[in-house]
């Protein structure tokens, strides 16, 4: 008989992990605080790794129709706007919608999902637990992260990132002829604003007036507004006695890094030594070795040269010289892409 194995955070990571482990017949409880759907503060596109990954959850079809990109936009306040092409397609897909079908795909797989559950971070070192239950809290954090659809879609193609005054914002077509509106805000005092408003008035203090126009004209769905406080970006590190996935282990800066499709790529990592587990052929903690030091080599240097691209971005300084580059063709698009996002899997 398998080991069971407990998965603490219901989020892209754990849910993909549910999934592999019940292909593969290892009994599986997850817990997860929330309850689904629900939207989350996400750029809600996958890299060309990230559709693979997908594809092999079966969660995503070449016939769903889902927007695809090829493009990605640079621009600058209201000024020029630079244009490259992907080292990869993107596919736009709503966290509303993955994790919905992640959810149904795991119990229908006959996984025990139990919403509403949450267990303290200490069961996180127990054996056979694995830790996905997303980023904590950083008091000291000068980030906020602020997301929602808007009502319809005037531009279905590419990923457009849009620069501000401490803020960059990715806008990018999902399902449902919407666009997704993500940004990450450097903290300031924006006001008394309702929940609705939030968005719109951080573009504006941002200098991003145009886009704030652009998204009230195309409407806002309010019930898809979400919002994150004390961001802690980077790579958080690999505890010695658990095994810590998603958001947990890393929250790669949005800019320069598919966090989504890391998310998937760490619970793909870790599939193969907590199946060995489950079968009875590594100990709990050759199982903890063994899946951080494939997290380490695949992920960390990647967090961490993204991390150190980050702060380049979001001062007037650094953008205004990366748009530079940008159009005068010296940027090494191609080679920073790949270094930040990693490379496709095999099928």
């Amino acid at each position: 008989m398998k080991r069971p194995v407990t998965i603490v955070g219901g989020g892209v990571a754990g849910l993909a992990l549910g999934v592999r482990l019940r292909e593969r017949g290892v009994g599986v409880v997850l817990h997860e605080a929330g309850s689904y759907p629900r939207h989350r503060v996400c750029g809600e596109f996958f890299a060309g790794q990230g559709e693979a990954y997908l594809r092999r959850l079966g969660v995503v079809a070449e016939t769903d129709g889902l927007p695809r990109h090829s493009v990605s936009h640079w621009q600058r306040g209201s000024g020029k706007t630079v244009s490259m092409k992907l080292p990869q397609g993107a596919l736009g897909l709503s966290r509303h919608r993955l994790d919905r079908d992640l959810a149904a795909r795991f119990e229908r797989l006959g996984g025990d999902l139990r919403a509403g559950s949450r267990l303290p971070e200490k069961a996180g070192g127990r054996p056979g637990v694995v830790w996905a239950a997303g980023r904590a809290p950083d008091p000291r954090s000068r980030w906020v992260g602020l997301k929602a659809h808007t009502l319809r879609a005037d531009h279905p193609e590419g990923l457009e990132v849009h620069f501000g005054e401490g803020a960059y914002v990715g806008v990018s077509a999902v399902e449902g002829d919407r666009l997704n509106v993500c940004g990450l805000f450097r903290k300031r005092e924006w006001g008394r604003v309702k929940k609705e408003a939030a968005l719109p008035r951080a573009l504006e203090v941002a200098g991003l007036g145009a886009l704030a126009e652009r998204v009230a004209r195309l409407g806002l769905d309010e019930a898809s507004f979400s919002a994150v406080s004390g961001l802690r970006l980077g790579w958080r590190g690999l505890p010695a006695d658990r095994i810590h996935l998603g958001d947990a282990l890393a929250v790669i800066p949005p800019f320069t890094g598919d966090g989504m499709s890391l998310a998937l790529e760490s619970a793909f990592l870790v599939e193969e030594p907590l199946v060995a587990y489950a079968e009875g052929k590594l100990d709990w903690a050759a199982c903890v070795g063994g899946s951080n030091r494939l997290l380490r080599v695949r992920l960390a240097g990647r967090c961490r040269r993204a991390a150190w691209l980050h702060p380049l971005l979001l001062n007037p300084f650094g953008q205004r010289m990366l748009l530079l580059a940008a159009r005068g063709g010296c940027l090494p698009f191609r080679s920073l892409h790949r270094l930040t996002h990693g490379t496709a899997p095999a099928h």
